[in-house]
């Protein structure tokens, strides 16, 4: 199969390995606009699954003060307090998220990213 030139990458041949399921990129393919597919790699729905390999280039956020500030940053609505309980147990579940821990009276998260340690507060 032709696979259109990728987004961020060099081909979707390296994007895509070959244990993954072609026939979701067929039903991309189909789906997606042609005019996008050389963002098809964004679409994937088994590609968002996988964090984002890390590199010697990647940075820290160092931030001043030892405990976050205490307040709602945004309210939300109950369809979006939740779908934002669902995303955190899916990602809990996947170990994208590897703790819950109620942190000064506020709900945080720890995630971990392959391959860096300590987890950072998300």
């Amino acid at each position: 199969m032709d696979l259109p030139p990728s987004s961020y990458h060099d081909s979707l041949e390296e994007l895509w390995d070959e244990e993954e399921d072609t026939e979701e990129i067929e039903t991309m393919m189909k789906s997606v606009p042609s005019a996008y597919h050389q963002y098809l790699d964004l679409f994937s729905k088994l590609k968002g699954e996988k964090t984002f390999p890390h590199h010697a280039c990647d940075h820290n956020i160092n931030l001043d003060g030892s405990l976050p500030l205490v307040g709602v940053i945004y309210s939300l609505s109950n369809q979006e307090s939740d779908t934002l309980r669902a995303y955190i147990s899916e990602n809990v579940e996947k170990v994208f998220i590897l703790a819950k821990l109620l942190f000064n009276r506020r709900t945080c998260c720890l995630c971990q990213k392959e391959g860096w340690w300590p987890p950072f507060v998300c």
